[in-house]
């Protein structure tokens, strides 16, 4: 079984003004009205939220996209800092997103070492898989459809399928 529930910028406003304080809240539904799922996938903005709390309650494992740039590097110290109080959960990887060959030069090179060296020395797994930027991405989002449901997926198919082989492995899926 799977559905596509879609991430909104204002899920977060509402989730705060509907719960309150209870962060326990999504991990309370998901166990009392999910069995028949497998896996649940939960998409966060970069900033802590209650929206990034609430979902760390929930989760078991966190995979981190990052985009290759100096403010990634500054984000990841921080995103270290508000998983220590999440003992229960697990970085399963860091996946560069947004590759672009065109657009590679020595800041995007520096930020890239300089994620792979903090992410190894915090013992997290760098995913051989990288995923490229698309134009496609915000038109499907207009959409409201998945990447892979439009006629514009480029490469994503594919790197998108090499990526999934690498985390359900590294998760022992």
């Amino acid at each position: 079984m799977h559905d596509l529930l879609p991430s909104r910028f204002d899920f977060s406003d509402f989730l705060t003004k509907s719960i309150g304080t209870n962060e326990f809240v999504l991990a309370e539904f998901i166990s009392k009205h999910c069995d028949d799922y497998d896996m649940i996938f939960i998409d966060c903005a970069p900033t802590e939220s209650i929206l990034t709390r609430t979902a760390y309650h929930a989760s078991r494992y966190i995979l981190v996209p990052v985009k290759p740039e100096f403010l990634a590097t500054i984000g990841f110290p921080l995103l270290k800092k508000s998983l220590d109080k999440f003992a229960h959960i697990d970085i399963c990887g860091v996946i560069f997103n947004d590759h672009s060959e065109y657009a590679e030069n020595n800041e995007k090179q520096k930020s890239r070492e300089d994620i792979t060296k903090f992410a190894e020395a915090e013992g997290w797994k760098i995913y051989k898989s990288e995923l490229s930027y698309s134009r496609g991405y915000p038109k499907s989002l207009r959409q409201g459809r998945s990447l892979l449901d439009t006629h514009y997926p480029g490469g994503a198919r594919k790197e998108f399928g090499k990526f999934a082989k690498e985390f359900f492995v590294s998760i022992g899926a």
